[in-house]
């Protein structure tokens, strides 16, 4: 009998060992991409990528100088910023008035705050940048190093000058504001984002160190400040910038591929949108918006206008438990993880468009490396897969890895008006993030089809299930009369 056990044992440690002799053949390890913060050598000026959505809410967060004519080159089915390519146009108005790159911050991290997370979002597009969850039950796993914050620091000659300073992160709790420059952290100087990076990469959570800071005098900088920073563990980000499925520690510091929640004019008065780039005089994605914080610090409003004087308007706006959002969340949880998008509509003259928003990207992946799904079609998924559910229909998931096959035909399903959409967006390992449209009331969005589609570069066949994906939405033709706003 015991030679029996010794036997046994012995086969499975040689079945195990063998598996992963055969794995290491097979799935080589593939070499990590460079993070984005170190592909700019240049200290390059980088933007971003956005999106946008109707009113409906999402489940689950200033470079001044930033040229505004910036344009994207494709990657994959999407782009990452580059060299301008697009010429001047007459038409195109709005690229006379682009604002200045801004970062903005609504909600805390604060662990009992009303929202339960920290949204940081960009002008370039109006897009949401990334989403950090409040309190000590949630943190990233894989970044060890010390956090003050996100800070999209821009390089001047003194230092790292800081875009935004999120709300209950320990940099706002030291007393750090946004347009700061930060000149050394702890022992070592600071000069650009990725130095920045480096030093806090060495610290380690739970450390005190001082930071040495100048902040802004009228249009000089003052004396050398130094305040104590608390270090914490990094909260988790359920939605995160990313590059070639790394993320983006500083979106001002490197590549990174299309930000969340992007709109785009999809046709306007019969003239569809080219497979490269935007309907000219209609450029949303690549553009800088004007951005208003509502005095309650709860809200923030992109406008940008258009050619013709078509203006769109896009509004992000947390929600609390004193909204009740009807009934989707126990009332424990009512308003925590939510925030509600907005986006309105208005020409001078009666006009026809289309428009399609894109959904949420760039949600964890930690653990992707011994994660296997399968789909209740027996399919093999990816660790982020997009999900979709129609009225009176289950629930269904698009695998990401379906989406990497070039001969796969595009995924899209129409949306009926028997069955409208309950929700689109993207099914991760542990979180989901996605957007919920309208149900009741005059903003009932018009929709007429939802995409599945890949954001940024598919990664190599090792990394393959890492690829990020996203959903997006294809508006109804919409019948504009002349002043007449109309909301989603």
């Amino acid at each position: 009998m015991e030679r029996r056990y010794a036997v046994f044992i012995a086969l499975s440690l040689a079945a195990v060992l063998g598996s992963q002799v055969m794995r290491t053949i097979l799935f080589p390890q593939a070499e990590e991409p460079p993070r984005v913060a170190d592909v700019a050598a240049g200290n390059e000026d980088i933007s971003k990528q956005d999106k946008t959505v109707k009113k409906g809410e999402v489940d689950t967060g200033d470079s001044p100088n930033a040229s505004s004519t910036e344009s994207d080159r494709l990657v994959g089915d999407q782009s990452v910023v580059g060299p301008s390519s697009e010429p001047a146009s007459d038409r195109d108005q709005s690229a006379l008035s682009s604002s200045p790159r801004r970062h903005l911050s609504l909600g805390s991290l604060e662990p009992d705050g009303p929202t339960g997370m920290l949204v940081t979002l960009s002008s370039r597009g109006a897009t949401v940048e990334r989403i950090e969850l409040a309190g000590e039950q949630f943190h990233d796993q894989d970044d060890l190093g010390a956090y003050i914050g996100h800070f999209a620091a821009d390089v001047v000659p003194e230092g790292c000058r800081l875009s935004v300073v999120g709300d209950g992160t320990p940099a706002a709790n030291a007393g750090l504001k946004a347009g700061d420059v930060l000149v050394q952290v702890s022992d070592s100087t600071t000069p650009d984002p990725q130095s920045l990076t480096a030093v806090l990469a060495r610290l380690k959570p739970g450390q005190n160190f001082p930071v040495v800071f100048r902040r802004p005098q009228g249009e000089l900088l003052g004396r050398e400040q130094t305040v104590e920073v608390s270090a914490t563990r990094r909260p988790l980000e359920v939605i995160r910038p990313e590059f070639s499925t790394v993320p983006v520690v500083d979106v001002n510091a490197g590549f990174h591929d299309p930000l969340s929640f992007r709109v785009a004019i999809a046709s306007r008065d019969g003239e569809k949108r080219p497979e490269d780039g935007e309907i000219d005089g209609n450029s949303l994605e690549q553009k800088d918006w004007e951005a208003t914080v509502a005095d309650d610090q709860m809200s923030i409003e992109f406008r940008r206008t258009l050619s013709e004087g078509l203006v769109v308007v896009k509004q992000y706006r947390l929600v609390t438990a004193a909204d009740n959002p009807v009934g989707l969340v126990d009332s424990d949880r009512a308003g925590r993880y939510r925030l509600q998008l907005r986006v309105s509509f208005v020409a001078p003259q009666a006009t026809r468009l289309e428009y399609t928003i894109d959904g949420p990207n760039g949600l964890p992946t930690e653990g992707w490396w011994y994660a296997a799904r399968v789909s209740r079609s027996w399919g093999s998924l990816g660790v982020r897969d997009v999900a979709m559910r129609f009225v009176g229909e289950p629930s269904n998931l698009i695998s990401g890895l379906t989406l990497t096959d070039e001969d796969a035909e595009q995924s899209a399903s129409a949306i009926l008006n028997e069955k409208p959409l309950s929700f689109a967006g993207v099914d991760a390992l542990y979180f989901a993030s996605g957007l919920l449209p309208a149900v009741e009331g005059t903003e009932i969005p018009q929709l007429a089809e939802v995409q599945s589609v890949v954001v940024g570069d598919v990664p190599e066949a090792a990394r393959r299930k890492l690829v990020n994906v996203s959903c997006r939405l294809l508006s109804s033709e919409l019948q504009l009369e002349p002043d007449v706003p109309v909301t989603h």
